[in-house]
């Protein structure tokens, strides 16, 4: 099923329950699909200085600077690839770099594994998004919250 038909399919679904899956270094990893704004292939990013270990830099679109998540800083993750998340929520925009974006699946949040992670019933690890904005505002942002692989 192409990723086209799944979106159409997970319209009719739970919101809470749709994640993305998507590959960053070599680990598969899912985000809340709630989130999801824009999947964006190929952007430049543009380093910004003094910005911290949290940003890789900014990426455009529609006009608008967004920052650009630093895998390294929230966990063990290579920053590679040449797609973009555009998250949102409310107003605020971010982006994370992956490698793949594989397809939508239905799962429920079994446990925490902390601030920034889940572990979902299908044994997968998601992003608790919401987390890492609220993080991100506060200015209380944990690094390197959640092993994994060494980047």
């Amino acid at each position: 099923m192409t990723l086209e038909a799944q979106l159409q399919k997970s319209a009719k679904e739970e919101p809470s329950k749709r994640w993305l899956m998507v590959v960053v270094g070599s680990e598969e990893l899912a985000v809340r699909f709630d989130y999801l704004l824009r999947i964006i292939d190929d952007a430049q990013i543009f380093s910004v200085p003094l910005s911290g270990d949290y940003f890789q830099g900014l990426i455009y679109y529609q006009e608008q600077a967004v920052p650009v998540i630093n895998w390294k800083a929230i966990s063990e993750l290579k920053n590679q690839g040449n797609m973009f998340l555009i998250l949102e929520e409310g107003k605020d925009l971010i982006a994370l770099q992956v490698k793949e974006v594989g397809g939508i699946f239905w799962a429920e949040p079994e446990k925490e594994q902390n601030s920034l992670w889940y572990e979902l019933d299908s044994g997968k690890r998601a992003l608790r998004v919401e987390n890492l904005f609220a993080s991100l505002r506060q200015g209380s942002f944990k690094a390197k919250e959640q092993g994994g692989e060494n980047g």
